[in-house]
């Protein structure tokens, strides 16, 4: 037996820090190259059940019948399901982005969040051992075969330590990351395919989306990223005295690529309210620090966590709120975190910051929207912060705070070039201009560039907090406190990505 010391050992990997905190440092991997011939197999599943889940859609356009966002969801899920791996974790994606894609498209991809098959038990042994280098024996003196939770891309087993701790333990899946790569690879080409042929609804969509999930992959299979997330913003939330929040902590000397041994934090979804209330726990003051916690990490670093979900929000029976899955976070450019950082100084009352974020807003999009509403800039400033200054000061209960990000269509669709709406076209004249349309994009190499990874990410964080804020404090504010906010925007500037050691 050896004796594990929680401050540092000779296991492992130690975790960079500094005398300022721990540094978040995202190392993300390189996916294997590819066999060939596992791409074509791929490559021909894909084709043999994209044509089998798809033939309803195709007939129906073949047939110039209307086309449903359910019908279009319910092929697409089915697909995903039938092809498994990293296809699951893109339709977890939709699933958990009713902003993006809509309700109707989110709710049918839900599905895909449910818990996966585990990893057989002797894989995970082998696993553990080879990571940390020891028997597992030596290591822990009890360990669950069964796991509390299996996605697609890891398990998390119940663990207890020599010295009594309970612990929770990450396990990636066996060879997990050359069949993302084979995955990614099969992705691209069938998802251009959708998205120039079908066109319409999520299927134009697709394409956008596959760089992003790559790059969220090759995060996500080095655990010593979730690691070092968790001890920078632990570092964070002690630094904002924020006492009621909880992160689960990596063991020194137990973070490992494959393998993270991190505390165990027990307790209830931040959505399940009759079992928080058998808790006799109050969640409002807990959502409220959850939220400035967020937006200071976001201000601040222009990092965030990048999967708030009920699931990954736990209240727990002391009281707290446990802030879980440290491996997605998401960054901000530099551009980006500026304007988010003067939307939030505008709603407190800098009158300067307005003009800025009008100047951004133009960078975007072009000059299209002053052109079609024929303002003045003092006008398009104005006509700016009119769209977005209330939703910082009216209730949750009022208000989409999801609006600030991603239904920039509210503003944007004043920009793009009109064309017809889908209820003045026939399915199959709309599917013929869409085609039409994203043929002409490609053939002039402009891409979809409406996926941006920190702004999808941050998109969906918001559309979280909106659900749980309508649901425990919808009375308040979004800056409900101007005196916290001031200070966050008066901490300095710290980029969350330090250079690697």
């Amino acid at each position: 037996m050896i004796e594990l010391d929680p401050h540092g050992s000779s296991l492992g990997t130690p975790l960079a820090s500094s005398a300022h905190g721990p540094k978040l440092i995202i190392r993300p991997v390189a996916l294997p190259s590819v066999r060939r011939s596992d791409v074509a197999r791929r490559l021909a599943q894909a084709v043999r059940v994209t044509s089998r889940r798809l033939a309803p859609v195709a007939t129906r356009i073949a047939r110039r019948q209307p086309i449903n966002n359910e019908l279009m969801a319910r092929s697409l899920r089915l697909m995903f399901d039938d092809m498994g791996g990293s296809f699951t974790k893109f339709g977890q994606l939709i699933g958990s982005s009713p902003s993006l894609f809509g309700d109707v498209v989110a709710a049918e991809f839900r599905a895909t969040l449910d818990n996966m098959v585990p990893i057989p038990w002797s894989d995970v042994r082998q696993t553990v051992e080879d990571e940390l280098g020891f028997p597992l024996a030596h290591i822990f003196r009890a360990f669950d075969e069964e796991p509390i939770a299996a996605a697609s891309l890891a398990a998390v087993h119940r663990a207890v330590l020599h010295d009594g701790r309970t612990v929770a333990v990450k396990v990636l899946r066996p060879d997990i990351e050359y069949r993302m790569a084979v995955d990614i690879a099969v992705m691209k080409p069938l998802f251009e395919f959708l998205g120039s042929q079908v066109a319409v609804g999520i299927f134009g969509e697709l394409p956008s989306l596959v760089g992003g999930l790559a790059e969220q992959l090759a995060e996500e299979v080095d655990l010593r990223n979730e690691a070092r997330s968790m001890l920078w913003f632990d570092h964070l939330r002690s630094t904002l005295q924020l006492d009621r929040l909880e992160v689960p902590l990596p063991i020194e000397g137990l973070a490992a690529r494959r393998v993270l041994v991190m505390t165990y934090i027990d307790g209830v979804p931040v959505d399940h309210v009759e079992r928080i209330a058998e808790l006799g726990v109050d969640p409002a003051p807990l959502v409220q620090d959850c939220v400035k916690a967020w937006f200071a990490t976001a201000i601040c670093t222009g990092a965030f966590h990048g999967d708030v979900h009920a699931g990954n929000l736990l209240v727990t029976p002391r009281g707290n709120l446990g802030v879980l899955d440290w491996g997605i976070v998401g960054r901000l450019d530099h551009s980006t975190q500026r304007f988010f950082r003067r939307l939030v100084e505008g709603a407190l009352g800098d009158e300067t910051a307005w003009a800025e974020v009008w100047e951004h807003t133009r960078a975007i999009y072009g000059p299209a929207m002053q052109q079609s509403l024929g303002l003045s800039d003092d006008q398009m400033v104005q006509f700016v912060r009119m769209q977005v200054e209330p939703l910082f000061h009216r209730p949750f209960g009022e208000i989409n705070v999801a609006d600030l990000i991603v239904n920039n269509e509210n503003v944007s669709a004043k920009i793009e070039t009109p064309r017809e709406s889908a209820s003045q076209l026939n399915t199959f004249e709309l599917w013929r201009s869409e085609r039409r349309r994203v043929r002409a994009q490609r053939k002039l190499g402009v891409g979809d560039s409406k996926f941006d990874r920190g702004m999808f990410l941050l998109g969906k964080q918001l559309v979280y907090f909106d659900r749980y804020g309508k649901l425990f404090i919808p009375d308040v504010p979004l800056l409900w406190d101007h005196g916290a906010f001031r200070r966050l925007l008066e901490e300095p500037v710290v980029p969350a990505e330090a250079p690697s050691l």
